[in-house]
């Protein structure tokens, strides 16, 4: 029989603050900010003690990726249409014709076209899938990135 785990981000404290903006979309192409919870569901079946995987193992994972990502700019380097500058001490991008200069500390560069909550589920779901070792009775996991409560973007890793 199959289990699965559910860790709610919101409800286990798995939050990070971040700012973005989405180059070439009218809605989020603007600098702003959100509270972002991570979710994760482990679908797969018991070992010899009655367990899938230890949930805090996936939830100091979980926060650790958390605390890489919280207050930070969160900076895409495959972005279209923008110039990506870092040098010395700071970023330095060109969208639409602005100019945004931000202290290089306070800021995460990221291998994503987009820092949509799409991607950063999918980059998320990589980080843990580097800093956990995987039961082999363990069929699915997915993680969520909601942006705001009840609004988010799932990916999903499943054993072929």
């Amino acid at each position: 029989m199959m289990i699965e785990l559910k860790v709610d981000g919101w409800q286990a404290g798995v939050r990070f603050d971040s700012a973005h903006f989405i180059a070439d979309y009218d809605r989020c192409g603007h600098l702003h900010g959100h509270t972002y919870a991570i979710h994760c569901n482990v679908l797969g079946e018991r070992d010899e003690h009655g367990i899938v995987i230890d949930f805090t193992v996936i939830k100091r994972a979980l926060r650790e990726i958390a605390d890489d990502l919280d207050h930070k700019m969160l900076i895409p380097d495959r972005m279209e249409h923008t110039k990506l500058d870092i040098s010395g001490k700071s970023v330095k991008l060109v969208n639409r014709g602005n100019d945004y200069v931000f202290p290089l500390d306070d800021c995460l560069v990221l291998p994503l076209e987009a820092t949509s909550a799409e991607n950063l589920s999918e980059y998320v779901l990589g980080e843990l899938m580097k800093r956990i070792e995987v039961p082999q009775s363990v069929k699915r996991i997915s993680v969520g990135i909601d942006e705001s409560y009840g609004q988010g973007a799932w990916a999903i890793w499943q054993k072929e």
